[in-house]
Parts: structure tokens; sequence; C-alpha cells
């Protein structure tokens, strides 16, 4: 157990020397400003394709991130995100919709209910990082998990997803003289079935030399076209956000 002991307290030390620890958290107000969906989506569905945020109340909620990270010399940034997200809708359709195996009537009282949480790792290599502007490359590697569900007093329809998904992760940053910077930063891709991006642009403002304060905003949007569901979303973030490092 000792050796234990001391071989970590020898890795620890050896990270404060070489490295930086970081942690963030983010939090604010998110609007869901389009969210369309269908499933199933094969050829022979006949499940109808309904934008909820059209025929259902538009909700916000208090959103919160949290990531947590490690830069060795400046330049290569491993990195930890887990950002929950989920909104309630409720209302009445305009039309009857089938959605799943389930015909959902018109004028009839009912909730939806749309989940995407996001668990990533990062890594990223700073490009630049000298002078006043800092550039940064790297990959993210998302584990998505989802779930659409309509239900109302007798009838329920609902699916859910759990898979991964690779991300290109990016950071541009600006330094002025002053204590604040402005930073461009997000993950994004764009494939065949589908796409993704989520990206912030805000500034920051340094309170202390280990300490940041960050306000701006925050865009998700994106989705996919397969045979289990089709489903686009577009959320919008006012965030706002403290980092320390240490």
């Amino acid at each position: 157990m000792r050796k234990i002991l001391y071989t970590i307290g020898i890795v620890l030390y050896t990270a404060s020397i070489f490295g930086q620890w970081h942690a963030e958290l983010e939090t604010g107000l998110a609007f869901n400003s389009d969210n369309v969906f269908r499933f199933s989506n094969g050829e022979n569905s006949n499940a109808d394709r309904l934008n909820v945020t059209e025929e259902l109340e538009k909700p916000q909620v208090w959103f919160y991130r949290i990531r947590a990270g490690y830069t060795i010399n400046n330049r290569h940034t491993l990195s930890a995100l887990y950002a929950p997200l989920s909104f309630e809708y409720n209302g009445s359709f305009s039309q009857a919709y089938r959605i799943g195996d389930e015909l959902f009537p018109a004028n009839n009282p009912l909730t939806a209910r749309y989940r995407f949480n996001s668990y990533r790792l990062t890594y990223r290599y700073e490009w630049i990082n000298s002078g006043r502007w800092h550039f940064g490359l790297g990959v993210s590697g998302k584990i998505r998990d989802a779930r659409i569900a309509v239900q109302n007093g007798t009838q329920i329809s609902e699916t859910t997803d759990l898979g991964f998904v690779p991300l290109i992760n990016f950071k541009l940053q600006y330094f002025s003289n002053t204590p604040i910077s402005v930073l461009l930063h997000g993950d994004a891709l764009v494939g065949t079935q589908g796409r993704a991006e989520d990206v912030f642009l805000g500034i920051l403002y340094r309170i202390d030399p280990g300490l940041d304060i960050k306000l701006g905003y925050r865009i998700l949007e994106g989705g996919a076209d397969v045979d289990q569901v089709y489903t686009f979303s577009l959320i919008q973030y006012l965030s706002v956000g403290i980092r320390a490092s240490f």
C-alpha cells in the first residue's frame, strides 16, 4: 500500500511540473427553437414527420455542463465533458399525427419529452499558443444518450438511442491587452447520415491568474436521417460559466 501511495505521489508531482489541471462549469438558459422528428423512418413506415416546436409550446430550461481536463506543456489537452439536456413540451396537436405505432388525435392534451445527454472525451493539440492568437485542433468521441417520447392520458410512443459519434474539436482564442479574451470553441462534423455542431462564442474575463468568468452564446444543432429515426434540432443557449486552473 505504501508503494502504491508513493507511486501516486510521484505521478501527481510530475503532473504538477509539466502540466495543468482545469475545470469548468457552464450554466444558463437553453431555448429549443426547432425540433423535427419522425419514427420509425424506414421506407415502409407510415409515421408522420412532426415539428414539435410548432405544434406545442416552445420550452426554455436551465442547463449545466461540466468539463474537466489536463494540459501538458501548453500544447496537449485531454478533457472530459458531461452535458445533460432535457425539454418538455405541453399542449395539443392541431391535427392528428401518427408517431411510432400510435395515432395521436388533434385537440387532445399531451406531453412530449426530448432528452439529449452528451458525454465526450476530447484530445486537442495547440498549433498556435503564443502571442495574442491561440489555435487548437483535435478530436472528440461523443456518447449520445437520446430519447423522444409523446404521451397523453392513454397513449405513449417513444424511441431511444445510445450511440457513438466522432467529432472535430477546435478552439480559437484572442487575447487583448486587457483581462478580456474572445473565445470560439466547439465540436462539429457533417456526414452522409447527419450532422452535429456544438459551438460557443463569447468572452472570458480573468479575475485571477487561475480563474476566469465566461459569458456568451452557444448553439447546438444537428441530427440524423436513418431507418430508426429522422431527427433534427436547433438549441440556443445564453451561457455563463467559471473556469479554474490549478
